[in-house]
């Protein structure tokens, strides 16, 4: 029988190292200092990236709740003329105050009414006790009158009370009151005509514009879409009917302003233009007008509206599509016919 051998040092040395070998290369020391960071920077690392989400989820249900709430809302009532214009108490207030108006002496001799410009409503009172009947809801109307005057217009808003009932109608209270409206001042106004315009110079070939521009404005449709020199034929142009040109002056001529001075090839102009009606009187009406090709010899009117409409004009906004607008002006009969009347 063969005899066991001896293990030798190096061999006991070998069977300590296999033992070793057992335990996971992935096992640390949990007590060490930088693994506690570690753990430490993890934890926090998942606290942020956790509340990021929910944050995130709590806004997406938070807006989609307040979308859900804004689709269950009634839809806005649109605005009338009725909202705007109308109240239970317009029509007694208005006649209340003419009424007041034309009493003999007159209250404002020769004052005239010139518009009624809304009120304000007035909440009923609440009973307090069974001895207190409340307070009426109301509306307080209000109305500009003019007075002429000697040296001047005076104006006035002219206020009256009104009790209003859904089940008993509306009735005026007590009489009328003046307010005085103060006059205008008479310096400090800016002398500029039109914001981001500067005056310069009329030349003579935008006069001469201006001229054939008026005299086209009283003759037929023909003569005033030429002076224009509209290049679309589906365009018209309706002249002021029943008028002649008396006289036409230029008061304003203003160009856009710009870093290295101000546009010369499309004016400005403010006109005012003497008008002849078919009963033989005579009206001045101030209009703004553009302007175009103005710094050449010959520039056009395109465009033409009311005073203080001049920075809003364009080009053949005047013109009339789809009507047919006639070949001349007709003529106004300056009395009423026999069928008329």
């Amino acid at each position: 029988m063969m005899a066991r051998a001896k293990r030798s040092k190096s061999s006991a040395v070998w069977a300590a190292d296999d033992s070793t070998a057992e335990v996971s290369p992935f096992r640390v020391n949990q007590k060490a200092p930088a693994e506690a960071r570690f753990e430490r920077t993890l934890f926090w690392r998942k606290f942020f990236i956790y509340g990021f989400f929910f944050l995130a989820a709590a806004s997406v249900l938070m807006q989609l709740n307040q979308f859900v709430q804004e689709s269950n809302k009634p839809a806005p009532k649109a605005v009338t003329s009725a909202t705007v214009n109308s109240s239970t108490g317009k029509a007694v207030a208005s006649a209340a105050l003419k009424a007041w108006m034309s009493a003999e002496p007159s209250p404002v001799p020769g004052g005239v009414l010139l518009s009624w410009d809304g009120f304000d409503s007035i909440a009923a009172g609440v009973t307090q006790s069974s001895s207190d009947p409340g307070a009426n809801a109301g509306e307080l109307h209000h109305f500009s009158i003019a007075v002429p005057g000697r040296d001047a217009t005076l104006y006035y808003d002219a206020t009256v009370l009104v009790s209003v009932d859904s089940k008993l109608g509306a009735i005026a209270v007590g009489a009328p009151a003046l307010l005085p409206v103060a006059p205008a001042a008479q310096t400090g106004w800016s002398s500029a005509i039109w914001a981001g315009f500067k005056t310069t110079t009329t030349s003579g070939p935008v006069k001469d514009a201006v001229s054939a521009w008026a005299k086209a404005f009283t003759a037929s449709p023909a003569d005033l879409r030429l002076a224009v020199g509209d290049p679309n034929d589906a365009h018209a142009y309706m002249p002021l009917a029943g008028a002649q040109i008396a006289d036409v002056q230029v008061t304003n001529t203003a160009g856009k302003v710009l870093n290295d001075g101000i546009e010369t090839k499309t004016l400005l102009v403010r006109a005012t233009v003497n008008i002849t009606w078919a009963e033989g009187t005579s009206s001045p009406m101030t209009y703004d007008l553009l302007v175009e090709s103005a710094n050449t010899a010959a520039p056009r009117v395109t465009a033409w509206g009311g005073a203080g409409t001049g920075p809003s004009l364009k080009a053949y906004q005047n013109a009339v599509s789809g009507r047919d607008v006639g070949t001349a002006a007709p003529t106004p009969t300056p009395t009423p016919t026999e069928a008329a009347r």
